[in-house]
């Protein structure tokens, strides 16, 4: 088989819709909105208040209620607290494209239920720059997750791939459960007459490389730990793979 040339790179884009610019530009209006309607369901109904709360905190609204909740000081002292997606995600996409890439993989490029338009343009972008082939989860994420997908996602230049394999991890940390479906995608392609197959992975942290969890007891953090399973549960994925040809993994794990 031939040599191949990959690139692997976590973006960091959260789904459209959170972090913002123009979520920066109203954050003083929506922390007023936001805490008036929250006075308003405490007065007249508490237990709408209730379920109010815990539908931020089980959904993708809780990001952006977040937002709203904290960011009138960043408002005031930080003006740009968004995160430039159509931006960085444009500059990556001319780079690929001047790059002697096969293939390339991408962790944290999140969509989810209500909107898809960064990752969209994002993909228009790679096949206008020579990427035809591609593997990515749909938009909305599988339940327990019930914000974003994956976020990952699996580029090819010129080789063909099918046989999609998305698979959330069994065992997920306990803030990524309801959020995010953290786990494989993956392909496959033949190259030379030989199949190929293709996995961009995202693994959740160990919990000692998470300093703000270093309050909790050891024998909490070591139940909340996932990572070994995670890694355990993607090296049966790889090699059940290898009997069919080679396997080529790339993505971000998370740890030191």
């Amino acid at each position: 088989m031939k040599k191949i040339t990959c690139w692997s790179q976590n973006v960091c884009c959260l789904p459209t819709g959170v972090r913002e610019a123009y979520l920066q530009k109203c954050s003083f209006l929506g922390f007023i909105l936001y805490w008036f309607t929250l006075w308003l369901l405490f007065k007249f109904n508490s237990k709408a208040l209730l379920l109010s709360i815990g539908t931020s905190l089980y959904t993708g609204c809780f990001t952006i209620v977040g937002f709203y909740m904290v960011l009138p000081l960043f408002w005031l002292t930080h003006l740009k607290g968004h995160d430039y997606k159509a931006e960085r995600l444009a500059e990556l996409a001319e780079r690929l494209r001047l790059g002697s890439l096969d293939f390339v993989f991408l962790q944290e490029f999140y969509g989810c239920w209500y909107s898809d338009s960064s990752r969209k343009g994002f993909l228009k972008l790679m096949i206008t720059n020579g990427f035809k082939h591609r593997a990515v989860p749909p938009a909305t994420g599988s339940f327990p997750s019930l914000w974003a997908n994956s976020g990952l996602a699996v580029f090819s230049r010129e080789h063909e791939v099918k046989d999609l394999t998305l698979h959330a991890f069994k065992r997920q940390s306990f803030y990524d459960k309801y959020c995010v479906n953290r786990g494989v995608c993956g392909c496959s392609t033949e190259i030379d007459g030989k199949k190929l197959w293709i996995f961009s992975i995202h693994c959740g942290p160990p919990m000692n490389v998470l300093s703000f969890f270093d309050f909790l007891p050891s024998a909490v953090q070591k139940y909340c730990d996932v990572f070994e399973h995670q890694v355990v549960e993607l090296a049966a994925m790889i090699n059940m793979r290898k009997g069919e040809g080679e396997v080529i993994v790339g993505g971000d794990y998370n740890c030191k």
